[in-house]
């Protein structure tokens, strides 16, 4: 049996949010900047252990840092809802099934 990669194929759904993910990570920088905070982002994380409760830990899409704030590290997490993909974020959030 070949070995393959378990994202080779991924649902309509996965792909979707799998694709837009930078973009969006990319959009939180950008917005953050034009705020004036001084943010370093970093997309490559992988599992991530809370230094102060060792028995909890996350999966984020990012880590975010801004030395100007007191507490400095941050995790993000990104949403591209493949259910609303035909929507504007507005119309989206005018759902009330919509979380």
């Amino acid at each position: 049996m070949q070995n393959q990669h378990r994202h080779s194929n991924p649902p309509a759904p996965c792909k979707w949010g799998l694709d837009k993910e930078e973009n969006a990570i990319k959009a939180y920088y950008s917005s953050k900047k034009q705020e004036g905070k001084t943010v370093s982002v970093c997309s490559r994380c992988r599992f991530v252990v809370n230094p102060t409760s060792p028995w909890l830990g996350a999966s984020p899409d990012f880590l975010v840092s801004d030395i100007t704030e007191v507490n400095h590290l941050g995790i993000g997490e990104v949403k591209c809802p493949y259910a609303k993909r035909d929507m504007t974020i507005k119309e989206a959030c005018q759902d009330n099934t919509f979380f």
